[in-house]
C-alpha cells in the first residue's frame, strides 16, 4: 500500500489478528504509516444489504481493517454503515428446503442417533444447540462428520466450513431426523448470487467436493455489499477542504505518472530515470536491495556487454552469467549473417566509342 498509495483499502480477517503482542494489526499499522487504519468487528447477521435489503441468518464474525490515506482524508472517517447494526434473525428455517423438495438428504446414521445426548442450550450469540453425539471428539467433529446439533426454528445458523454444516433437526418422509444442510441451502442463507442457473446448481451438488469448498469459504454476500457501499460513499463525500478523496487521489495520480497520460513516447533517459527511481523506492521497503539499474548488463571492468553484436557480417550471440555477483561473458555460438545486399545499375553504352568510354557503373 505504501508504494501504490491507494486512497482506501480494505482487508478482511478473522478475529485473531487482534490477539498477541505485537498483534498482526500492530504490524500492519507499522508498515502503513501513511494511513489511518480503522478496525471494525462485524457480525454479518446484524447487517442489512443496502443493495437488496436482505439479511443473513448466519452467525459470522469478521474483523475488517480499513486504511484511509492521510493526505486524502482530513480526519478519520466514520464507518456508520458497518457500525450501525440491527437485531439478528432468530431462525434460519426459511432458508431450508420445503418438505421433500430435494431428491436426497444426508442423514445421521442410526448407530449415531442412539448416542445423541440431548442438552438444549441457547448461546448468547443466538444459536440453539439441541445436543451432540456422545463419546465423539470434543472438537467440532472428526473429518467431515460433525458432532453438534442445532435447531433451525429456534435459533440462527452457525458458520459452515469447508467440511460442511453441523447437524440440524428436520423431518424427511414424515420421520424426525438429524441431517446435514445441502450446499444449495447454505448458499441460500448466505444470500449468494449467481447459482440459480443449471450450471451453478451443478457446482453446488452435494455429491461433489467443489460445492462444499465453495460455500465453506464464502462470505455472506451482505458483508461485501455493506463494505463496498461504505467505501464508495467515503471516497465520494465532499470534505472540509471542498474536495473528495477520489479527486485528491486523481490529482496525486496525475502528478506521479505524467508519462502514462502523455501521448509522447518517453525517451531512453526518462525510462532509465523512472526505473532507477522505482528501484530506490523498492529498496526502501524491501529487505534485499535490488541491483543498481545503471550497472545492469556491464562487466566488472565497466565495459558494456551486449546481448548481440555484429562484427564484419557475423552475428555473435553473447550470454551473461552471474557468478559471485560479477558478470561473466561467455561466447555461445557464432551464427553467420548474410552481408547486406548492394543494389547497382549499369548504364547502357552508347553506340559511339566516345560515349562508351564515358559509360559508368554505379553502385
Amino acid at each position: 500500500m505504501e508504494i501504490q498509495k491507494p486512497s482506501v483499502w480494505l482487508s478482511e480477517n478473522v478475529e485473531g489478528v487482534k490477539w498477541g503482542t505485537p498483534s498482526a494489526v500492530d504490524g500492519l499499522r507499522a508498515k502503513t504509516p501513511s494511513y489511518f487504519v480503522e478496525l471494525v468487528d462485524v457480525d454479518t447477521g446484524t447487517l442489512v444489504s443496502p443493495l437488496t435489503g436482505e439479511m443473513t441468518e448466519t452467525r459470522h464474525i469478521r474483523t475488517l481493517a480499513i486504511g484511509f490515506f492521510k493526505d486524502d482524508f482530513v480526519t478519520r472517517p466514520p464507518l456508520a454503515m458497518l457500525r450501525e447494526n440491527v437485531s439478528y434473525a432468530g431462525s434460519f428455517i426459511r432458508s431450508l428446503d420445503h418438505p421433500e423438495e430435494a431428491a436426497e438428504y444426508r442423514l445421521m446414521p442410526k448407530e449415531d442417533r442412539k448416542d445423541v445426548i440431548f442438552d438444549f442450550k441457547m448461546s448468547r450469540t443466538g444459536l440453539a444447540y439441541v445436543g451432540k453425539i456422545d463419546g465423539a471428539d470434543s472438537t467440532r467433529g472428526e473429518g467431515t462428520f460433525p458432532n453438534e446439533i442445532v435447531s433451525p426454528p429456534l435459533g440462527r445458523s452457525p458458520w459452515a466450513t469447508g467440511l460442511g454444516s453441523v447437524w440440524i433437526e428436520d423431518e424427511v418422509n414424515g420421520e424426525a431426523v438429524f441431517r446435514r444442510e445441502r450446499n444449495v441451502e447454505i448458499a441460500r442463507r448466505l444470500r449468494a448470487r449467481g447459482f440459480d442457473s443449471p450450471e451453478g446448481r451443478h457446482l453446488l451438488r452435494d455429491r461433489g467436493e467443489m460445492g462444499g469448498s465453495l460455500v465453506g469459504n464464502m462470505l455472506p454476500q451482505i458483508l461485501p455489499d455493506v463494505a463496498g457501499c461504505q467505501m464508495l460513499l467515503l471516497a465520494t463525500e465532499v470534505q472540509e477542504d471542498g474536495l473528495t478523496s477520489y479527486e485528491k487521489w486523481e490529482r496525486r495520480r496525475h502528478q506521479v505518472e505524467p508519462e502514462a497520460r502523455s501521448n509522447q513516447k518517453p525517451s531512453r533517459r526518462q525510462r532509465k530515470q523512472k526505473v532507477a527511481s522505482l528501484v530506490s523506492e523498492l529498496n526502501a521497503h524491501h529487505p534485499t536491495p535490488v541491483p543498481d539499474p545503471t550497472s545492469w548488463g556491464r562487466s566488472p571492468a565497466g565495459g558494456a556487454s551486449m546481448a548481440a553484436g555484429t562484427v564484419w557480417g557475423k552475428r555473435t550471440h553473447l550470454h551473461v552469467k552471474r557468478v559471485s555477483k560479477e558478470a561473466k561473458i561467455t561466447k555461445v555460438r557464432e551464427k553467420p549473417q548474410m552481408k547486406k545486399q548492394v543494389s547497382f545499375r549499369v548504364q547502357e553504352a552508347s553506340a559511339t566509342p566516345e560515349a562508351g568510354e564515358k559509360a559508368k557503373m554505379k553502385f
